[in-house]
């Protein structure tokens, strides 16, 4: 994962949450980090999601994972249904949205809320039907329970602004009146999201960040931190500098970036602007992502204007943005199948698209060249790189051949494959870099347990901080955000006075 977050804090974190839950008790505090502190209030453990508890079993960080992935898949697949995408391209979205970059690369917590963004989206499409207008507060509602600090609660994240954005466009596209989705939506989403704000685990959050050193996240740097243009390159042919991190020169570029799209899926979206049906909805998608993505780049500068929404500058917003971004370009890519299957012109259309796509990737490796240079791979990995560079052209050249046999009724559901296909090779290219077998020396771990008592440990990377909430072992060490303001001050000034020059370097 781009985040090591992921081994810092959710994992141990959250089996600490589901041991604490199975044994009965709230995961209020934290017993074993630092000097003690909140635990539920950190947020990013997720204490009081219900997801939590499967981190008591053996791979529960995996089985969290899924999960989450089929929450997205399955909500994406009714969405698209319910904009009126046939079932066989429907279900072809919800894997491709349970496939997405963001889960592929990023892996903490800021996943737990994005499973739930095509849930809100729907929710905005059901208000449309006047019946049902509580499905809008049961959405955001969901979503502002799926706990993280980065992305927690509407409106401060860029996924939730997006899906306060499609609300606004579902109601002006609506042929009902205005009154009959707009009072009924307010109506229902302003008690669950109150509801939601009081909830356990945002008041207890909101009580520690008062007490708490927030790091970055209230400085300047969030508001003008921007992923650098080689992102561009990323986002169609993923792995054209190396998988993660390998590629000293475009380092850099991994921790701010938050997702891709690939290529084929790129085809498709293209095709899916130039329909008709549901036009102004379209014409949102493509709109979104295009500023959602200047303003993570800071093009013009846009994240400027990004930034007058409250709380925005606070956010890291060019990782954040993206998961919004793969679905707007996963529905397009669902309206382009379906014109496919049912117009002559988006036919005609489908060659000229998949060759813009094409072009595209020959771009995008000659313009990496100059990065690629130096950078010397085993033997071995020389063939798996250029391979993971092949998988974007053979799915392109795959859909031009399909284009040639459009007229057969079969092509659309073979083009859905295709782009299946790529995106889960992709999705499965980090977990097929990581190591097979782990072993863990377990006696510093059974020594601690038995001789520490009440005292803390502190080491140097032999036992992670925060491990130790995983085993039960007091200690010193922590990372983590937020962090007691008064313990980070005793660190600085008295501890390690020298910490502060290193970090702000």
């Amino acid at each position: 994962m781009i985040d090591p977050n992921v081994g810092f804090i959710t994992q141990p974190l959250g089996h600490l949450s589901a041991m604490d839950l199975l044994h009965g008790h709230l995961p209020w505090w934290n017993f074993f980090e630092g000097l003690g502190q909140p635990l539920a209030g950190e947020m990013q453990a997720a204490s009081l999601f219900p997801l939590t508890l499967l981190f008591a079993f053996p791979a529960g960080l995996l089985w969290f994972h899924i999960c989450l992935e089929l929450i997205a898949g399955f909500s994406t697949y009714f969405l698209a249904k319910r904009l009126g995408v046939p079932l066989v391209f429907a279900t072809a979205a919800g894997c491709l949205f349970a496939l997405n970059g963001t889960f592929a690369w990023v892996g903490n917590a800021v996943l737990n809320p994005i499973a739930f963004l095509p849930c809100s989206c729907s929710a905005s499409r059901w208000s449309m039907t006047p019946p049902k207008p509580r499905t809008i507060g049961a959405g955001i509602s969901r979503r502002s329970r799926s706990p993280s600090p980065s992305t927690p609660a509407f409106p401060r994240s860029p996924t939730s602004t997006g899906s306060s954005r499609w609300a606004g466009l579902r109601c002006a596209c609506s042929r009902c009146r205005a009154i009959h989705v707009v009072a009924p939506s307010v109506a229902s989403a302003s008690p669950a999201h109150r509801h939601s704000a009081r909830a356990a685990d945002t008041d207890s959050f909101a009580d520690f960040s008062k007490v708490a050193n927030l790091g970055h996240h209230t400085a300047a740097i969030d508001g003008t931190a921007h992923i650098s243009i080689h992102a561009v390159q990323m986002f169609f042919d993923p792995y054209v500098h190396g998988t993660l991190f390998t590629n000293l020169n475009v380092a850099s570029v991994w921790g701010g970036i938050g997702g891709y799209f690939t290529a084929s899926v790129g085809a498709l979206a293209l095709l899916g602007l130039c329909g008709s049906r549901l036009r102004p909805l379209r014409i949102y998608l493509a709109a979104w992502t295009i500023i959602g993505l200047c303003g993570a780049w800071n093009f013009l500068e846009l994240r400027k204007v990004w930034n007058l929404i409250p709380l925005i500058e606070n956010v890291s917003f060019g990782r954040y943005i993206m998961s919004s971004c793969e679905l707007s370009f996963i529905l397009l890519a669902a309206f382009g199948l379906m014109d496919l299957a049912e117009s002559a012109r988006a036919k005609r259309l489908f060659t000229v698209t998949t060759s813009v796509m094409l072009l595209g990737l020959i771009w995008i490796v000659l313009a990496s060249s100059s990065l690629n240079k130096g950078i010397i791979y085993g033997h071995r990995a020389r063939y798996i790189y250029a391979f993971l560079d092949a998988i974007p052209f053979i799915a392109i050249i795959a859909l031009l051949v399909l284009g040639l046999l459009t007229k057969y009724k079969i092509v659309p559901l073979l083009v859905a494959l295709v782009l299946v296909g790529e995106s889960l090779l992709m999705f499965g290219v980090p977990g097929g870099g990581s190591a097979k077998i782990v072993n863990v020396d377990m006696g510093p771990i059974t020594y601690l347990q038995k001789h520490e008592g009440h005292y803390r440990f502190f080491d140097f990377a032999v036992l992670t901080p925060n491990w130790g909430s995983q085993y039960g072992l007091n200690e010193l060490n922590a990372i983590d955000l937020p962090f007691p303001e008064k313990f980070s001050q005793l660190i600085e000034r008295q501890l390690d006075p020298d910490s502060r020059r290193r970090i702000s370097s």
